[in-house]
């Protein structure tokens, strides 16, 4: 069975935030543990350039609203972890990518219906290209019937 953990990663004494970026980064992609790299996934970055992007968005998170943080979390690592044998590398790889990009939506009542979908952060323009819209038909007890885009 997988066990899948979500760490927070904090401010190490003595350290920048750029240095406990880079250190826990680096650490992740550790090439004996992701087969020279070849298993190193990201979810809406590059990983060769995540700790400088990680630094870049929260400068501009800073600039626009204003807020600085409070607490010492500065980045979440989601962790899976199998038994020997249980999942090849590629497989365990592909589960966790999935996962990021997977919806169930279930209708309250029969009708037809709009599901609006945005990928969008609260201090960036939104592109339309980030935007999708589904027309959902759902029968009784909620089930969904038919999707179509657009």
């Amino acid at each position: 069975m997988a066990t899948t953990r979500i760490i927070s990663m904090h401010v190490s004494h003595g350290k920048t935030i750029a240095d406990c970026l880079t250190d826990r980064i680096d650490y992740s992609k550790n090439p004996e543990k992701t087969q020279g790299g070849e298993l190193i996934s990201a979810y809406e970055c590059d990983p060769k350039t995540a700790d400088a992007e990680f630094l870049y968005s929260k400068r501009q998170y800073q600039t626009v609203t204003g807020r600085e943080q409070r607490h010492d979390v500065i980045a979440y690592q989601v962790r899976q972890s199998f038994k020997p044998g249980e999942i090849t590398p590629e497989d365990a790889n592909r589960v966790g990518a999935e996962g990021s990009h997977l919806f169930s939506f279930k209708g309250m009542a029969a009708g037809d219906g709009t599901i609006a979908l945005s990928y969008e952060r609260s201090w960036e323009q939104t592109d339309d290209d980030k935007k999708i819209v589904l027309q959902v038909k759902t029968g009784q007890n909620g089930a969904i019937e038919s999707v179509s885009v657009g």
